[in-house]
């Protein structure tokens, strides 16, 4: 199998790793065909990243702003980098308005959060969903960017798999 190397979003890992192990324990098919899968899965994966790269507004200063989506750390001025470079969502004044506003709130309970999210293990996207009443613009704005690519992560070790 290539070594190939994409960048994804730190969840991904466990998603990908579950999703090849089910093909994996499929009896229904045989290994040529497990493995014919995972190649198609992989092929999906990295043309479905490409198309994403093309489409959102990818630029590498942002990867480390992204940080802040997954309660590393809080930083107002991150923040507003991100909403600067992602004017397709935060679209109005009255967004503007509830962003600065719903960021004030998290600040002040950023350690909090910080601290249910270690201590849950839950998924980014999980625990922005648990906060999506209370910061509605932030959720929009987190939820945006956990699609896209995060780190870089090698598919070799899915593939590992394959050969157990």
């Amino acid at each position: 199998m290539p070594n190939l190397e994409i960048n994804c979003p730190i969840w991904w890992n466990a998603l990908i790793q579950n999703i090849f192990r089910n093909i994996l324990a499929l009896d229904s098919l045989r290994q040529e065909e497990k493995e014919e899968l995972i190649e198609y899965l992989v092929k999906f994966i990295l043309l479905a990243l490409k198309g994403m790269k093309k489409k959102l507004p990818f630029k590498e200063g942002i990867w480390e702003d992204i940080k802040v989506i997954f309660f590393s750390e809080f930083n107002k001025l991150k923040w507003t980098s991100l909403k600067n470079h992602f004017k397709n969502i935060i679209t109005t004044d009255e967004l503007e308005e509830k962003f600065i506003h719903e960021l004030g709130r998290l600040d002040y309970n950023f350690k909090r959060i910080q601290y249910q999210s270690v201590l849950t293990r839950q998924s980014p996207l999980t625990i922005w969903n648990g906060l999506k009443k209370d910061y509605p613009t932030l959720y929009l704005l987190a939820k945006a960017l956990l699609v896209l690519p995060m780190r870089p992560c090698q598919l070799k070790e899915y593939f590992q798999l394959l050969r157990q």
